[in-house]
């Protein structure tokens, strides 16, 4: 592979990592607002709210962190590593059955979130001062994962309920979320 068909490679395997994360980063709108609708949990709606921003604070504050573990060990290992710890916690919200379960496994997965700083320092080893405007650009796609998730995980819901007959069908979603992960980390790492 020549060093651009090698860049381009990275940019794409970069771009799709990042959707994964961050369509696993905003799985809680969805999920919550399907198990409150449904009544399988009550919470205030303080609770919710909490619930809800528990990813994105957490996505937030290990941007930073997660940087600079980036920039001393490369964007590739940290990105792949973030990607199979993420999975784990989203992994367990299959299992919760309490509002501080839920806090727990959003703190856990909600570090998807910081997958931006880890793709942004590996696409900016790729490419020359005069294109990394451009390459970073393709790589900020990678956010509509999260409306992928918005847009298709009603639909998932849906068919893993069986039409909401089986409501406890729900907590196979995260657990597709967290197989998701997991294969996009081992796809991402080996290309």
């Amino acid at each position: 592979m020549t060093d651009g068909s090698q860049a381009r490679v990275a940019l794409i395997m970069t771009t799709l990592a990042f959707g994964v994360c961050f369509s696993a980063w905003m799985l809680y709108g969805v999920l919550l607002t399907f198990v409150v609708s449904e009544q399988l949990f009550v919470f205030t709606r303080s609770e919710l709210g909490w619930l809800l921003g528990i990813p994105v604070l957490t996505g937030s504050l290990f941007r930073l962190p997660v940087g600079v573990l980036a920039d001393r060990f490369g964007g590739r290992i940290v990105l792949a590593s973030l990607m199979l710890l993420a999975a784990v916690p989203m992994y367990c919200v299959s299992m919760v059955d309490s509002f501080w379960g839920f806090v727990v496994a959003g703190l856990g997965f909600g570090m998807a979130g910081a997958s931006f700083a880890a793709g942004v320092a590996y696409i900016s080893t790729w490419y020359p001062p005069s294109r990394i405007g451009t390459a970073l650009g393709i790589f900020g796609t990678g956010n509509v994962g999260a409306a992928a998730t918005g847009s298709l995980g009603p639909l998932l819901l849906k068919w893993l309920t069986e039409n909401g007959s089986q409501p406890e069908g729900w907590r196979t979603l995260p657990k597709l979320y967290s197989a998701l992960l997991v294969v996009m980390a081992i796809v991402f790492a080996l290309t």
